[in-house]
């Protein structure tokens, strides 16, 4: 998993580092929407054991999102999140798909 994700990141990173700093700045700043005007469908995944965010962020992002479907895990970090529910996370991507 470790390889994928090192992967990923070079690949991400190929282009320059505009991106990351983007979502960086984005911390700080207002997004240009508020979370309750987003009618796109929301699937919301977040662990308890996540040591990279707190796990109050996805219960707060919960309440605010209108219609999202949350699962939020007890036994899940931030890196199991995909080792354990990519196949349910693509079933889901692919009922919304229009």
């Amino acid at each position: 998993m470790a390889e994928y994700f090192i992967a990923c990141a070079r690949s991400g990173l190929a282009p320059g580092s505009d991106g990351w700093w983007d979502d960086e700045v984005a911390f700080l700043n207002p997004w240009g929407f508020e979370l309750g005007e987003i009618r796109t469908p929301v699937l919301l995944y977040h662990g308890r054991q996540d040591r990279f965010v707190p796990f109050a962020q996805g219960e707060w992002l919960v309440g605010h999102i209108p219609g999202v479907r949350a699962e939020l895990t007890d036994d899940d970090g931030h890196i199991t999140l995909t080792e354990r529910h990519l196949d349910a996370i693509h079933a889901w991507l692919l009922e919304h798909m229009d």
